[in-house]
This record gives structure tokens, sequence and C-alpha cells, in this order.
């Protein structure tokens, strides 16, 4: 899979907050579209991402979820020019 197709997946995936994702709703996106990940190279590249915090629960941006997809399919470590 593309990282075009990924973010067209991640970005029309309806969430509560338009500003990212629950950890919920993480879960739920890759249990449908992702079957197949490897999910520790998945919350590796998650580990130090800057999120934001509403109503109590934690949003992951888009853009850390694409990343993170990407190194779970590619099943590899997030890249130098990756990292934020």
């Amino acid at each position: 899979m593309t990282r075009k197709e990924v973010t067209k997946i991640v970005h029309d995936f309806p969430i509560k907050e338009e500003i990212g994702f629950t950890s919920i709703e993480q879960t739920f996106l890759l249990m449908k579209y992702f079957e197949g990940i490897n999910l520790e190279r998945y919350y590796n590249a998650m580990l130090g991402n800057t999120c934001a915090l509403i109503d109590n629960q934690t949003r992951t941006y888009h853009c850390d979820i694409i990343t993170a997809i990407m190194c779970g399919l590619e099943d590899r470590d997030v890249l130098p020019h990756e990292w934020d």
C-alpha cells in the first residue's frame, strides 16, 4: 500500500474530533484497514509524538498515524526525516 493510499484512508476515517485520533479510534482504524501490520513497529513509531489533549483524551495527529502505519506496513523504524 502506498503512502498516498494510507493518507486517504486515515483522512477519510470518521473520528470524533477533527484534530486527531484517540487510542480506540486508532485501534478501529488498524483493525479495519491494516490487519497484517507489524504492531511493534507501529507503536515504536508512535513513541515521543506530540499529541493534543481534548476532554481528557489524548489525540494523535493524522500525520503521526500515517507515519506509524507506513513503518508497520514496511516493517521498519521511523526515518530521520519523518521524526517530528
